[in-house]
């Protein structure tokens, strides 16, 4: 097999599995908003705890009311870090 032809059977068994995640309920990320530093999508993060902990997420901007957003990513990041050794 060719090297073009083993590159186009990788990106179409890629493609596949992209499909299947999608079909299963995973979302597209765009990777202009993707974090490399950070290592996440920091509006998917902020959109899934606003979504899922609404009460939780008002108490939030309360304590860090200058910019709960950012704060939160930080603090995302710092306990998504300590899990890395």
């Amino acid at each position: 097999m060719s090297v073009m032809a083993s590159r186009a059977n990788e990106q179409a068994f890629q493609q596949d599995i992209i499909n299947q995640m999608i079909e299963g309920g995973w979302k597209l990320g765009d990777p202009a908003k993707y974090n490399r530093e950070l290592a996440l999508y920091p509006s998917d993060s902020l959109d899934y705890v606003q979504t899922t902990q609404s009460q939780a997420w008002e108490k939030y901007k309360k304590l860090y009311s200058s910019n709960p957003e950012q704060a939160f990513i930080d603090k995302l990041a710092a306990q998504l870090g300590k899990a890395d050794p």
